[in-house]
């Protein structure tokens, strides 16, 4: 009967592994996913910005130019400026969730680790406060306007999605 009990703790923590590691494999692609369209924000603000120095040099190298045109040009440069502005604060945030993504993946890769020296109790109570930390977002200071990481929700929707693929 020991032995049963033992090999049923052993399963329990062998699933607790898998299912850890597999929520680290999740945020590593989010990782992967936020710095894609980082990189893709970060190119449309240079391009956008050299596109309104551009237009702000043409504008003032005419000769003998009408101030209106002048004013127009000028104007099109302002707002190609304030659209690569808002380019960089998307890169930005992305960029952020990036980080975040990443820092939660070496949290969950190292947890296991760490805690298997702690007595059972201890290791319990620190995988609520882990579990607390990345899912309940009761000791995070994320924006409430921040779209959420991978969530138990994203992983059941990305594993009908490829379910129906399988099907198709």
């Amino acid at each position: 009967m020991a032995e049963i009990r033992r090999m049923e703790n052993e399963s329990a923590q062998l699933v607790g592994a898998i299912g850890l590691a597999g929520t680290a494999e999740r945020y590593g692609e989010e990782v992967k996913e936020q710095k894609r369209i980082s990189d893709i924000w970060r190119l449309a603000t240079v391009g956008l910005a050299l596109l309104a120095v551009a237009a702000a040099v043409y504008a003032t190298s005419e000769r003998n130019p009408v101030v209106e045109t002048v004013a127009g040009k000028l104007a099109l440069s302002v707002i190609l400026g304030g659209i690569a502005t808002y380019a960089a604060r998307q890169s930005r945030y992305h960029r952020d969730r990036e980080q975040r993504a990443r820092d939660l993946q070496l949290e969950l890769t190292a947890f296991s680790p760490f805690i298997e020296p702690l007595s059972p109790e201890q290791q319990e109570e620190e995988r609520v406060i882990m579990t607390r930390k990345t899912f309940g977002k009761t000791t995070t200071s994320t924006k409430q306007d921040e779209e959420p990481g991978p969530t138990p929700l994203s992983f059941l929707l990305r594993r009908r999605e490829k379910e129906s693929a399988d099907s198709s």
